[in-house]
């Protein structure tokens, strides 16, 4: 989900499977469960790109073709941990 090339063949793939878009629901989420100590900058930038670039990329994707057809729906999920954090 975090690569743009991958991102956009799947949506590709959807258009010649289905014809069209109507709905994309981002659910897509890394969570490794370690300590704030325990995270490297390589962690911390795997997790960000899955987590919210993944998302983004999606969205770009889909939005063409949503457009062309009049319209469609956008759903992100977001993770427990925004309300419930892991312990340091």
């Amino acid at each position: 989900m975090s690569q743009q090339n991958q991102v956009n063949q799947m949506v590709e793939e959807a258009i010649k499977a289905f014809g069209k878009i109507d709905i994309l629901v981002n659910n897509s989420a890394l969570q490794t469960n370690c300590g704030i100590f325990e995270y490297d900058e390589t962690s911390y930038d795997r997790i960000m790109n899955v987590n919210l670039k993944g998302y983004f990329l999606c969205i770009q994707a889909v939005i063409p073709y949503m457009k062309q057809q009049g319209g469609g729906r956008i759903i992100n999920f977001l993770s427990v941990h925004g309300k419930r954090p892991t312990g340091f």
